[in-house]
């Protein structure tokens, strides 16, 4: 009887190790996932702000040609788009 007990308990133990086994490997996908899409999104965020930039960037470009004002402003949106081309930070300020 002590040993048909004893087995039992052993059966409920190794039971308890593979579901804590499985819940960890659930969790891990579930991080994982959760990584990538957050990869993604922020992967789009900055596509979409990149774009926008560009944008705002051909916009001031073209008002510099009848504003004189503006050619400071673009010549320094210029060379922050050229410091993040070659995989710079382009962290200074434009005034």
């Amino acid at each position: 009887m002590y040993l048909l007990s004893l087995k039992h308990d052993l059966l409920l133990v190794e039971t308890a190790k593979y579901c804590i086994n499985y819940v960890f490997l659930l969790n891990r996908v579930a991080d994982e996932q959760l990584t990538r899409q957050v990869d993604d999104t922020l992967m789009a965020v900055g596509s979409e702000a990149m774009t926008s930039s560009l944008t705002v960037y051909d916009y001031v470009k073209t008002a510099s040609k009848k504003t004189p004002g503006l050619k400071t402003i673009v010549e320094q949106l210029g060379d922050r788009f050229k410091a993040i081309g070659k995989g710079k930070s382009a962290k200074t300020p434009v005034s």
